[in-house]
């Protein structure tokens, strides 16, 4: 695949990822003093472990693997590989992303630049307006296949996709580094502390302004340079965070869980790009 590849989603919220890891029973007594199992002090056990003997259950889930507890587990007899979970726990972001359809391709013959354009989220056909239901019809698109948002995946090859097509979130795999569009919040207007961080006045011994931007530049100039950084609208304008770490991705519920945060409200709409 060339070019870039892509999907529309939403800014579900953000929470705390724990890496996990499968440890094989092979594994475990590899080497001398099984150093496989000791590697991993501190860490959690994310499920329960049971000796395949007894049937006892040696540690149960979430317990904190200590000295103690790694020597319980290796002089066990193991049938299963354990599921280890880290105790450090990474600020994350989960997004609903797509399933998206491929509404129609971009080109350079007819107009001068390569994309896909995709759409995503359910609507009522009764609601959608008359050159949009024209628009999906030219797609091939059945009317519960209509969609709320389009939007385009710049430089991506039409090769990459066929019209009416599906794209899921498993275009993703862990590890990959992605890049993630929102709309930031609105704050309205605000002053200058709030939106540049200037630290303001004084607050006591004479001070008559506080939070007031003061002067605004050079008197000779009779005028205000451009880029002056004043009192004005914050918030509500396009922001591209780059280079999220991909931790997790879930085919069954369309969930991609990337290191980091996300320009937006919870709920709102997010174009997840990457490098195909």
């Amino acid at each position: 695949m060339a070019g870039k590849k892509g999907l529309i989603g939403r800014k579900i919220g953000m929470t705390y990822f724990f890496p996990r890891r499968l440890v094989e029973p092979g594994d475990l007594k590899a080497g001398s003093g099984g150093e496989q199992i000791k590697s991993l002090v501190g860490w959690f056990l994310a499920e329960d472990v049971v000796d395949a003997k007894s049937g006892k259950i040696i540690a149960g889930r979430g317990t904190l693997i200590t000295e103690a507890v790694a020597n319980k587990i290796l002089q066990a007899d193991l049938s299963e590989p354990i599921a280890v979970m880290s105790g450090e726990g990474v600020a994350a972001t989960v997004l609903e992303a797509g399933p998206c359809i491929v509404v129609q391709h971009r080109t350079k013959e007819r107009d001068g630049y390569e994309a896909l354009q995709l759409g995503f989220g359910k609507v009522k056909p009764q609601r959608v307006k008359k050159p949009q239901v024209g628009h999906f019809k030219r797609a091939g698109l059945k009317p519960e296949q209509y969609c709320r948002h389009l939007r385009e995946i710049r430089d991506a090859s039409p090769e990459t996709a066929a019209v009416g097509e599906e794209l899921k979130v498993d275009i993703f795999q862990v590890g990959e580094r992605v890049n993630v569009r929102g709309t930031t919040k609105g704050r309205g207007f605000a002053g200058v502390m709030k939106r540049w961080g200037f630290h303001g006045h004084k607050a006591s011994h004479g001070a008559k302004i506080h939070r007031t931007p003061a002067s605004a530049g050079a008197t000779d100039a009779a005028r205000v340079f451009p880029g002056k950084k004043s009192p004005g609208h914050m918030g509500n304008a396009r922001h591209t965070v780059r280079n999220l770490e991909v931790l997790m991705v879930d085919p069954e519920h369309n969930l991609l869980v990337v290191k980091g945060a996300v320009p937006g409200p919870r709920g709102g709409l997010v174009v997840i790009t990457a490098e195909a």
